[in-house]
């Protein structure tokens, strides 16, 4: 945080802090009067402000509201991501939308019989059901990581709500005895 000077109002007597990169400007204060803030060298000569401690915004999130929404976020991505899967699953050709050469040809591959080495086509769909298979499993694997990462969230909020606020210092106090060496 920048150093602070206080600028005192002659209407009021106020003393309203102001930053070096405000020289040479014009600051309103509570009072609704309008100071003139000094320059550079004169702002040096001013009393400085004592540092305030930060400020802790009290909608902060803790560790388990993170927790919860990164969790909740990688269940999301894993139901889109099995809507996609499922979408674009293999399906197998519908025998009555098939042109006559394409319905002929494919009659002429089943006339020789089951022994037959696959066709490319077949080889195309049982690989398609293979990859179909495996982005169903990629799917649960990342919907179970959202599901521990929440549970992990609910975990840690109840611990956190059960332990003292107080933690003890790991250092020893006065009188008490600490680590012999």
């Amino acid at each position: 945080m920048a150093e602070q000077y206080l600028l005192v109002c002659p209407a009021c007597g106020r003393k309203t802090p102001v930053e070096a990169f405000q020289a040479g400007q014009r600051v309103a204060c509570p009072c609704g009067a309008t100071l003139d803030v000094p320059t550079l060298l004169e702002l040096g000569r001013l009393d400085r402000a004592e540092p305030s401690e930060p400020l802790v915004l009290a909608g902060a999130w803790g560790l388990w509201q993170r927790l919860l929404i990164v969790g909740l976020l990688i269940v999301a991505a894993a139901a889109l991501l099995a809507l996609l899967t499922y979408a674009w699953r293999p399906t197998l050709v519908d025998m009555q939308k098939l042109p006559p050469r394409l319905a002929w040809r494919f009659w002429r591959e089943l006339q020789q019989g089951l022994d037959s080495p696959p066709s490319p086509a077949e080889q195309a769909y049982v690989q398609k059901v293979r990859m179909y298979r495996l982005w169903w499993i990629v799917v649960a694997a990342i919907g179970a990581a959202g599901l521990v990462t929440v549970g992990i969230a609910i975990w840690v909020r109840a611990h956190q709500a059960s332990a003292p606020h107080a933690a003890k210092s790991p250092l020893p106090e006065e009188g008490e005895e600490g680590l012999e060496a």
